[in-house]
């Protein structure tokens, strides 16, 4: 029999945490999914009472650790964490009002999650953290660009942030 682990996919209400979640449930595992709308997670878990579901925001900063402590101990524990939650908006003119709610999600979300994740890691002893951004967070290294977006700086923020805990948990 195939090893059951318990894994939690944040941003699982579509793209890839959407399909990595599909897939851990697919596969057998004990799967927690994360997520702002609570229709696209009822679309998930249909037909799999063994999911469990909770419908939160990265950008509720004072409350993520609190449901993700509480979805890991209705979990039995955690294995592996995904994050791959991430807005990104065209701001051509800048507009600081459209540029809030994508820091708030790929900066102050991603920071708030994987700082969670690697302290719950270290006191479990064992566990792993995969953060999925995009190529925007990659590309002002490998492809300098005169004018790049302003979310392609906010994914970068997001991985730079996760880098350091490589190893660690």
């Amino acid at each position: 029999m195939k090893q059951q682990n318990k894994i939690i996919v944040v941003g699982a209400t579509s793209g890839l945490g959407r399909m990595l979640a599909e897939r851990y449930i697919r596969d057998g595992h004990v799967v927690g999914i994360v997520g702002r709308r609570g229709d696209k997670l009822a679309e998930v878990a249909k037909g799999h009472s063994e999911v469990h579901c909770l419908k939160a925001d990265v950008t509720d900063i004072s409350q993520i650790a609190v449901h993700l402590s509480a979805l890991a101990g209705e979990m039995g524990g955690l294995d592996l964490l995904v994050l791959c939650s991430g807005v990104g908006r065209m701001n051509p003119d800048l507009d600081y009002g459209l540029e809030l709610p994508t820091v708030d999600t790929n900066v102050r979300g991603w920071t708030a999650v994987t700082d969670w994740a690697f302290s719950f890691f270290m006191q479990q002893g064992y566990g792993h953290l995969a953060a999925i951004s995009s190529v925007a967070g990659i590309r002002l290294l490998l492809i300098p660009h005169p004018r790049p977006t302003r979310s392609t700086i906010w994914k970068r923020c997001g991985n730079v942030h996760a880098f350091p805990v490589r190893g660690f948990a």
